[in-house]
């Protein structure tokens, strides 16, 4: 019976946090009762890949052998999810029942999902398994759509269906994303089988893409349009050349909103590891990575609503949640009171170490969280507390406890609170000239720039031997003789303790980087206290 056992060995891959973990697919086929076992703690949707393959083999011309099939999963111990080994799967039994040569097998690294018709549909982290065989130096092999692996020197074969391998993969042509992506969006609608297969396989996919890419902003929103608003836009500018958390406070239909959404536009462009590691993230969530990829950072707008899971990541699979798709850009929390205090708590370790780490019976989970935090909030329950033009049916029992919510664990990470006040109709009707986004953007840099001369310079001043960190934190209080007696003065009135000075030293270092000044002077003390909670004693917490 050994003599009839014939055995293929197909290397591929599984998603495990935002890598591609190998796996080796063995196949065994040798006489026994007809059927398919597959072992290796393998997931439901893993055991499901044994209908698909039935189905498939049949309307591609291949046959399932008459025999026992063992299909072992090594390294056994690892947890096994998602569709992507069903393409392994059916090459290790086509190998090993001779129906394909052996050397189909070297060098490639086989990752798809299989559909009823035969064709091999594109799987989530497409990316990370593209810089798994790049790391093992093979061709990975499937069907791809969204991910340019030419420029990121990845070796790839674009195969459709299991039908084109009858020919071997010396005739695929390798993968060219522009051209593939183009095939795959000019397809003919109805007809034909196979694509109503493939349209239903892709289906879940598109709900979770369409879910991941909420509330990311359109390419051609422009601070411009945003009319009255100078000093919010003065605070985001601030924010975003020092990376601080900011708060925006004020009635409904103030512009909130719009100066969020704005927010990415004034960034710097994602450098070529955070690409990599943003588009990771994206990649395994089944979202498009395109505009990543292209340098863009982005922004998540989770609705209040959201569930911890959904915020911090989690599930079965664990796929990240919104704050890890945030990573390396902005999370924006709308109405934050309305986030349930549970889901704002499992905040406090991501925001301070940057990190997410999910802990299950398999094993650990770790997500980057590196995000510019941007909230909006209303006064007030009904949102017309200081409202001139509205009047305020809150108690203030009601007003105190709706502004507590803003405190706790996002604290740490609120450095500027703005009031964001009813824009005059006047200036919008007469379409008042307002700072663009270039305009910003261009302060933004500006500040970065001079920031990383000056900490060069102050670390080439100490011999080389300073970490940039603490030159950075050493340079917070480079202070003049007026800067350090304002900032007394601003203690003392607005009762300051030791984490809001500090808070207030490092907004007026970054508004001293605007201006390209090595010391910081009174002016920058001032304008950064303005940005501190005005009522100490309702919003102390978020100080």
């Amino acid at each position: 019976m050994a003599k009839n056992r014939l055995i293929a060995s197909v290397e591929s891959a599984v998603i495990r946090g935002i890598k591609a973990q190998p796996v080796t697919v063995e196949v065994s086929v040798a006489p026994g009762i007809p059927g398919i076992n597959i072992v290796g703690m393998p997931s439901t949707s893993v055991l499901e890949a044994r209908h698909r393959l039935r189905c498939a083999f049949a309307a591609s011309g291949f046959e399932l052998p008459r025999a026992n099939v063992t299909i072992n999963l090594v390294p056994a111990d690892l947890s096994k999810t998602g569709t992507g080994l069903d393409l392994p799967m059916a090459i290790g039994i086509l190998v090993a029942s001779r129906q394909l040569p052996q050397k189909i097998l070297d060098g490639c690294l086989f990752v798809g999902e299989v559909g009823l018709q035969g064709e091999i549909l594109p799987v989530k982290g497409e990316l990370a398994y593209g810089l798994r065989a790049k790391e093992e130096n093979t061709v990975l092999v499937g069907s791809f759509v969204t991910h340019r692996f030419d420029e990121l020197d990845v070796k790839a074969k674009c195969v459709s269906s299991l039908q084109d391998l009858r020919g071997g993969l010396e005739q695929q042509a390798s993968f060219n994303w522009s051209q593939n992506a183009k095939d795959f969006l000019e397809k003919p609608k109805g007809g034909e089988a196979r694509d109503q297969n493939e349209k239903q396989g892709r289906q879940g996919r598109t709900s979770v893409k369409e879910t991941a890419q909420e509330g990311v902003p359109q390419k051609d929103l422009d601070f411009k349009d945003v009319v009255d608003q100078e000093t919010p836009k003065r605070a985001l500018t601030i924010a975003a050349a020092g990376g601080f958390g900011t708060l925006m406070v004020g009635p409904p239909g103030a512009g909130k909103t719009m100066l969020a959404k704005r927010m990415p536009t004034i960034l710097d462009e994602l450098g070529e590891k955070e690409r990599i590691e943003t588009a990771l993230i994206h990649s395994i969530a089944g979202a498009d990575v395109e505009e990543i990829l292209n340098g863009r950072r982005p922004f998540q707008a989770p609705h209040h609503t959201i569930t911890p899971v959904a915020l911090v990541g989690g599930g079965r699979p664990v796929i990240p949640g919104a704050i890890s798709l945030a990573h390396n850009g902005v999370l924006f929390l709308d109405e934050l009171p309305e986030f349930s205090a549970q889901a704002l708590q499992v905040l406090r370790q991501p925001i301070e170490e940057g990190v997410v780490r999910i802990v299950r019976n398999e094993g650990s989970y770790v997500f980057p969280s590196w995000f510019l935090l941007l909230g909006a909030a209303n006064p007030c329950p009904c949102g017309y507390l200081g409202d001139a033009g509205h009047i305020c049916t809150c108690s203030p029992s009601q007003i105190a406890h709706y502004q507590s919510k803003m405190g706790g664990p996002l604290g740490d990470r609120i450095e500027l609170i703005v009031d964001v006040f009813r824009p005059d109709p006047a200036k919008i009707i007469n379409n008042q000239s307002s700072r663009s986004t270039r305009e910003m953007r261009d302060d933004v840099l500006r500040a970065k720039a001079f920031c990383k001369w000056r900490l060069e310079k102050m670390v080439k001043k100490n011999g080389g031997f300073l970490e940039e960190r603490k030159a950075s934190e050493q340079a917070v209080f480079n202070l003049s003789k007026s800067a350090k007696t304002a900032l007394e003065a601003v203690a003392h009135s607005l009762a300051l303790g030791g984490r809001a000075l500090k808070s207030v030293e490092k907004v007026a270092r970054v508004i001293a980087d605007m201006d390209e000044r090595i010391e910081i002077e009174e002016g920058d003390i001032l304008e950064a206290s303005l940005f501190r909670p005005r009522n100490t004693e309702r919003l102390e917490e978020v100080a």
